[in-house]
């Protein structure tokens, strides 16, 4: 799974997923720079953590990983 970000015409964020590529969430620049920072600052760190303990993995390499995405996914 990733996510694609695109800043439209009209200067909304459209956010999508690759394997449902039909259902897109739209949002503010400034709704969408708020969220990018919460990830890099790991305010979404815990939620990562459980999803790993779930599936019995360790860590939350997911989550710094989503923030590098979403980093990258912002600066394009």
């Amino acid at each position: 799974m990733a996510l694609e970000a695109t800043v439209g015409d009209d200067g909304m964020v459209y956010i999508r997923e690759t394997e449902q590529p039909d259902v897109v969430a739209v949002t503010t620049a400034a709704k969408w720079e708020a969220f990018v920072k919460g990830v890099l600052a790991g305010e979404f760190d815990h939620f990562a953590a459980e999803v790993a303990e779930a599936a019995g993995t360790a860590g939350v390499a997911g989550g710094e990983a989503a923030a590098r995405t979403c980093g990258a996914a912002h600066r394009s």
